[in-house]
């Protein structure tokens, strides 16, 4: 089933919620998953909201966790669109660069 287009969330910003909606957990929790407007290159911000039980950390179940992938993988596909292929393939590889120092055991950022 394919995901919900990225909602606006006003202002005429241009800043999206992922999945057009927040990710429901069993406990009642939500996260989201949107832009930020607080940085001059590719930012996203994660809002948790605590469920039923109170936990500050978010508990995900299998589905929850495959809709928080398929968001961020929405909002990676945006950032492509909307900065270039370029942002992508250097990300990747400074991803590549931190999972390779930590294999060293050297530390990251």
């Amino acid at each position: 089933m394919p995901l919900n287009e990225p909602s606006d969330l006003g202002g005429g910003r241009g800043l999206y919620m992922y999945g057009g909606s927040e990710v429901k957990m069993r406990d009642g929790g939500r996260l989201r998953v949107q832009d930020s407007s607080a940085a001059e290159s590719p930012h996203l911000r994660l809002y948790f909201e605590k469920g039923e039980h109170g936990s500050p950390e978010p508990h995900l179940n299998l589905e929850a966790v495959i809709e928080l992938r398929d968001r961020l993988n929405q909002a990676i596909r945006a950032i492509r669109e909307d900065w270039g292929d370029a942002v992508v393939r250097a990300a990747y590889r400074e991803v590549a660069r931190n999972r390779a120092a930590e294999r060293e055991g050297e530390e990251t950022c």
